[in-house]
């Protein structure tokens, strides 16, 4: 029998490892684009959608 701190470590775990991978999945307008170079086109006013691009 499986204790319930067992299952609670084993949910959080599978939790965290889900939405790692949904943020790498909903965030790749930023790979490979440096920080000062999202931080220019924040500062130049361009949209949200549009900081990752070059």
């Amino acid at each position: 029998m499986v204790g319930r701190s067992q299952k609670r470590r084993f949910n959080l775990l599978t939790m965290n490892l889900f939405f790692i991978v949904l943020t790498l999945w909903l965030i790749p307008e930023t790979k490979n684009i440096s920080l000062e170079h999202i931080e220019r086109n924040l500062l130049g006013g361009k949209k949200l959608h549009d900081i990752g691009q070059r």
